[in-house]
């Protein structure tokens, strides 16, 4: 919803296209049919780089949407692309900024958090999903980008786009206002996630959304990591904390981690996590970057000692492995190489005869 200070938008239509601006935003959104493709390919803003929403029906009769969020950096080219290997889209709409060049970096940023905000929204009909790579912008460049991202709501809202506009999806309440809201989403994989620090704890939010495919195997696994995160997610079943259902279960408790990595790979029921770039506050700060800026912060991968009661238990004596250092081996006194084969085999018999022969010629 709109602050009441907001400027609002500004609809103008170029023949079958509907172009949305708004008074302090650098960008603009175009709304299109897809019949109206062949028209907008023509015009000269089509040629931008930037990022686009595609819309339609989640299935044959039904009233929910379905949408897929890319970037591009000739939104011409990718929508025609799109025209011919995707037949169940309907409208399309492009947002790039007017006289301005964003580089392939800036557009995956744009997509990445553009797919945030539809997830904020309660959409969960995603056709992809890009991890968000803000580390590989700087602070101005995502700035900019962010106030880019900022007017795309209202924008989408004038178009008549439902991505923005259905009711929110569950949202916990803030546990503390020392550290930010995280969140891990992966709807495809039925996992939804929310974190916070609490003191030297990675705390996930009760009605975070998991995985539950470790619960059907042993608690032991073939690395560190999974062995800890299937302990924990065990120890979260047998203690009563899981509501299940047909995708998964819902986190009735707080549960609190050693590290946010054990966390990720408990929601995710996966060792193929990254817990610094993976947990994403607003804005799109990931949690290793505010790690980085927070020196208090529990670290993002695993500790090299677990000691949070949900995520690691007890280890028995035959599961430790000691490291021994290494000793190099002190030189040999005898300088001739073992022989190999035949002919270094012969080679110290030939020295002697040498040795024999230069002697008898002294002796001579």
């Amino acid at each position: 919803m709109e602050s009441p200070g907001a400027p609002l938008p500004s609809l103008r239509r170029s023949g079958p296209l509907r172009i949305v601006t708004i008074d302090g935003w650098r960008g603009d959104a175009v709304a299109m049919g897809r019949e109206d493709l062949d028209y907008y390919r023509e015009r000269k803003y089509s040629r931008r780089a930037g990022a686009y929403v595609l819309v339609g029906p989640a299935d044959a009769g039904g009233t929910e949407a379905r949408y897929y969020v890319g970037e591009t950096l000739a939104l011409r080219d990718r929508l025609h692309q799109h025209d011919v290997q995707k037949d169940w889209w309907t409208h399309a709409v492009a947002i790039s900024i007017p006289g301005g060049r964003l580089t392939k970096a800036q557009c995956r940023y744009l997509e990445a958090r553009l797919i945030w905000k539809v997830l904020d929204a309660g959409c969960t009909t995603l056709d992809n999903y890009r991890k968000l790579s803000a580390a590989t912008l700087g602070a101005p460049q995502r700035s900019v980008l962010e106030d880019l991202l900022a007017g795309v709501p209202a924008a989408l809202h004038a178009l008549d786009v439902p991505a923005m506009t259905p009711t929110p999806a569950f949202h916990p309440s803030p546990r503390t206002a020392s550290s930010p809201m995280f969140r891990l989403m992966r709807p495809k994989l039925g996992a939804v996630a929310w974190a916070q620090v609490d003191g030297s704890r990675f705390t996930v939010l009760a009605g975070t959304h998991l995985r539950t495919d470790w619960l059907d195997a042993p608690a032991a696994g073939t690395t560190r990591l999974e062995s800890e995160a299937r302990t924990a997610l065990h120890r979260l079943a047998n203690g009563g904390l899981l509501s299940f259902d047909a995708s998964g279960a819902e986190l009735a408790e707080d549960a609190a981690f050693a590290s946010a990595q054990i966390a990720a790979a408990v929601v995710l029921n996966s060792t193929s996590v990254a817990g610094g770039r993976m947990w994403v506050a607003d804005r799109g700060v990931t949690y290793g970057e505010w790690t980085a800026a927070t020196p208090s912060a529990p670290p993002a991968a695993t500790p090299g000692r677990a000691s949070s009661p949900v995520s690691a238990g007890p280890r028995d004596a035959a599961s430790t492995r000691t490291r021994t250092a290494y000793t190099r081996p002190a030189p040999t006194l005898d300088p001739v190489p073992r022989a190999t084969d035949a002919r270094s085999a012969r080679a110290p018999l030939a020295a002697r005869r040498v040795r024999r022969i230069a002697g008898w010629r002294r002796r001579g």
